[in-house]
């Protein structure tokens, strides 16, 4: 299976995931029957010693090679597994006060969004943190700063863009080398304007592809912030 074939299973699935049954923390997943997908569960396994689950599993990334990379709010932060869920390698403890978003770029460089201590992290897919931008516990609105941000999303020359998120309400965009460009994006409900941008990517003709998650659309912007189209009236 590739790398997209699993992030699209991944949400067909978070999407059709239902309450808890009784006490059993279980969930029931609908996989319609004709279905190419199956449920694996378990899938992951996780060693004997090291931390189990526990605590809340805010985002899934899957690498080149189809590796699997899981984002926590409790330690360890990052846990990474191969297509067939064994375990190869975790990191992060204690480094995010509230994990948010992680991504995988090209190169195969890890991404990391901090929703609360308000920090972008860069790392190796070892783990090793090659790069952080913004400062721990501070909020803002410029380019040194950011307010509770989502998501990354990596262009082919490497400039990177930020959904920016929580508390702004802004795209910002950087140089590869983590160098602030320019941003773009206020509070609303019209064109170029957000309430509470919760992802973004970059599609294969190089557009810049935000989720309005509380306007329930999509907005699509060349990468300097141009509008270009709106897809409505998604999650309703």
């Amino acid at each position: 299976m590739s790398g997209m074939e699993n992030i699209v299973l991944f949400f067909l699935l978070w999407l059709q995931v239902k309450q808890p049954v009784g006490s059993t923390g279980k969930y029931i997943v609908d996989v319609p029957a004709n279905s190419p997908y199956r449920m694996a569960d378990p899938w992951a396994r996780i060693p004997e010693g090291t931390p189990t689950w526990g605590g809340a599993v805010s985002w899934v990334a899957v690498d080149a090679n189809s590796n699997v990379y899981v984002l926590r709010r409790n330690a360890p932060n990052v846990v990474v597994f191969d297509a067939n869920g064994k375990f190869l390698r975790s990191w992060g403890d204690g480094l995010f006060k509230w994990a948010h978003g992680i991504r995988v770029d090209r190169n195969g460089f890890v991404w990391a969004t901090d929703g609360q201590d308000h920090l972008v992290y860069k790392f190796t897919n070892a783990g090793t943190l090659v790069l952080k931008l913004g400062e721990k516990g501070v909020p803002g609105n410029d380019g040194a700063h950011f307010n509770r941000p989502t998501d990354v999303a990596v262009a082919p020359n490497g400039d990177f863009f930020v959904s920016d998120g929580y508390g702004n309400s802004r795209v910002a965009k950087f140089s590869a080398d983590g160098k602030f460009i320019r941003m773009w994006g206020t509070k609303g409900t019209g064109p170029g304007e957000f309430n509470l941008l919760h992802a973004v990517v970059i599609d294969g003709r190089g557009r810049v592809i935000v989720a309005d998650r509380q306007n329930n659309r999509i907005q699509v912007f060349d990468q300097d912030g141009k509008f270009l189209d709106m897809w409505g009236d998604c999650g309703k």
